[in-house]
């Protein structure tokens, strides 16, 4: 159980490397708390040192065939040396506007799905 909502399927954590960076990544999927079925996750841990992050990526198993491929470009364009949440320059960079546009995207993609149930 994670923040009170049921894990249903647990895949646990493992090592991989996305564009030679090494992350740990942890699936699993947990119930939703209103509507039918389940939500997937993905957590992307990158170490590095004090400028260390969580990639969350979530969505329902309805979506999958439209969010998970999505999602997977995001994730292959992971790139440390292009994240800079420490730099006030960050905010008015290209990558800070894209991923910021995506995720836009991706909720108003989210919205119109669970309008049309």
């Amino acid at each position: 159980q994670i923040s009170n909502t049921p894990v249903s399927i647990w895949k646990g954590t493992k090592k991989i490397t996305i564009n030679s960076i090494v992350v740990l990544l942890t699936e699993y999927q947990r119930k939703s708390r209103y509507l039918s079925g389940d939500f997937i996750v993905r957590l992307f841990r990158v170490f590095n040192g004090d400028k260390s992050f969580t990639l969350t990526i979530s969505y329902h198993e309805s979506a999958i065939d439209k969010l998970k491929p999505q999602t997977d470009m995001i994730i292959q364009s992971l790139n440390v040396e292009s994240i800079e949440y420490f730099n006030p320059s960050f905010f008015n960079s290209f990558i800070f506007w894209f991923i910021f546009l995506i995720s836009i995207f991706i909720l108003f993609i989210l919205y119109l799905y669970l309008k049309s149930r």
